[in-house]
């Protein structure tokens, strides 16, 4: 049996990650879901364990996406970055194992559909 999708979100601003924790409400039966506010609060749970997929936000004070991606410690873990900033695309190239950009606001289904193809790349036998 597959070991069970644990999945970081970090976002300074509380009203987006509570939108992202209501809009994915289904998937806790599948997925273990933790929401970090703040990049200092990402980098402590990523520095606590490991995390199939960790979704942040680019643009934070103090500690931004790049950082939060950038520190993730496993391997495999998929990065994905969010962001309403157009200068994020340019600042993504500074994550080397990004497997997405997304843009905010992003709907629910592109929000599934980049976590679920970021699983399944790193869990088919081709990613191992």
């Amino acid at each position: 049996m597959a070991e069970r999708v644990r999945i970081l979100f970090v976002d300074d601003e509380p009203p987006v990650l509570t939108a992202i924790e209501r809009q994915l409400r289904k998937d806790r039966a599948r997925w273990e879901m933790v929401f970090a506010l703040g990049g200092q609060r990402g980098l402590e749970e990523i520095h606590a364990s490991c995390f199939t997929v960790i979704v942040s936000d680019f643009r934070m004070p103090h500690v931004d996406g790049v950082k939060v991606l950038n520190e993730a410690r496993c391997p495999s873990t998929v990065r994905i970055m969010m962001s309403g900033d157009a200068e994020a695309a340019a600042m993504s190239r500074a994550v080397p194992a990004l497997h997405r950009l997304l843009t905010k606001p992003c709907d629910t289904a592109t929000l599934r559909q980049a976590i679920e193809q970021g699983i399944d790349a790193v869990r088919s036998p081709a990613a191992r």
